[in-house]
């Protein structure tokens, strides 16, 4: 009888070895498959991170608000391996990948902005295979981020023979200028002043190619037009997943806490911020609709002895000068030049 177990879990452990090294296969392949996916940029950036993981401190997770942290002002040895549109669920699987392979990892920053806590990838993505496959590729390589991606793999496969998505996305991309107005992104945006910020805050933008910081500002009069679209887009991905998943908030905010406790074994900090924001965007009326239900949320989250949280919405108000942006790419993203200032007073609060 003991020699029949021992079989069976002899024979079960090969097949599920088997299943493993399979679906590691297929995920590879489709990675080949789909070069849509930024694989090479990501590559470099793990490679980096592989090099320097077991002093890594710090990380940036979820959405591209958190290129807002600019770590050599924080003072911290840190990487930004957000993702574009980055939910709560995608921030739970990169941060438990992370922490089993970096030891000293005790500061894990999110950006959340009003909303966010509402929005799910898995409910408003056009092509969610491809978007599970693209968190995936800019996650180590491990038993969590394959398991996350597992469900995409057939789908992507099933997309790649019967192409109708392309066809559409094809016949969407020949229609859209006749009826959406496109804003002239040429002489909205301008580089900002590598010389400048050399000069002033001792850094050298060019060389950072990883943390992906953004190098564009946005002309004031080219703002109100970028914010009313940000908005409208927002508000849609809200109530998109409102309406998959009622609860969602609730959802979230369990699995932000259960970050927060693998965090306090090693007595760390799970760091939410409000990152600053144009006045345009924060205060229009759908934003602040959305705002005091956000607070809310934070506070209860701030309860957690592990969570800190920091509203910096307004922190450029008065700092902007009329008819002139030097801090924004755009309504609610950050430029370099107000990563670097908005890091440097974060810094200050958090000691």
């Amino acid at each position: 009888m003991k020699a029949l177990y021992t079989l069976n879990f002899s024979y079960l452990f090969r097949v599920a070895t088997l299943g493993l090294f399979l679906m590691l296969s297929i995920i590879y392949l489709a990675h080949i498959l789909y070069p849509n996916i930024p694989e090479s940029k990501y590559r470099r950036k793990l490679e980096l991170y592989q090099h320097q993981k077991k002093t890594v401190t710090a990380l940036a997770l979820g959405t591209s608000h958190s290129r807002g942290l600019y770590f050599p002002a924080l003072d911290l040895k840190g990487f930004n391996f957000h993702d574009s549109g980055g939910d709560i669920e995608e921030v739970t699987m990169k941060a438990k990948v992370f922490l089993k392979k970096s030891p000293n990892l005790n500061k894990i920053f999110l950006a959340l902005s009003p909303g966010t806590l509402a929005i799910s990838q898995r409910y408003i993505s056009k092509n969610y295979p491809t978007r599970l496959l693209t968190v995936a590729t800019n996650t180590p390589l491990s038993f969590d981020s394959s398991l996350f991606a597992h469900e995409a793999v057939i789908g992507l496969f099933i997309d790649k023979l019967i192409s109708i998505r392309k066809f559409r996305n094809t016949f969407d991309e020949l229609i859209q200028p006749f009826f959406f107005d496109k804003p002239n992104t040429e002489k909205c945006f301008s580089l900002v002043n590598y010389k400048m910020i050399n000069q002033k805050y001792s850094v050298r933008v060019e060389d950072d190619r990883f943390n992906d910081y953004i190098k564009y500002v946005i002309q004031s009069s080219c703002m109100e037009h970028h914010v009313q679209m940000t908005i409208a887009r927002h508000m849609k991905m809200i109530k998109d997943s409102f309406v998959k998943e009622a609860n969602i908030v609730q959802h979230n905010q369990q699995r932000l806490i259960s970050v927060a406790n693998i965090l306090a074994k090693r007595g760390g900090k799970l760091i939410l911020i409000i990152t600053p924001m144009t006045k345009n965007y924060y205060q229009s009326p759908q934003i602040q609709a959305l705002v005091p239900e956000h607070l809310s949320q934070l506070a209860e989250l701030e309860k957690h002895p592990n969570i800190d949280v920091y509203d910096f919405h307004d922190y450029f108000y008065n700092k902007s000068i009329a008819d002139k942006n030097y801090y924004f790419h755009d309504g609610d993203h950050l430029a370099i030049t107000g990563a670097i200032e908005f890091s440097k007073a974060l810094k200050l609060v958090m000691k």
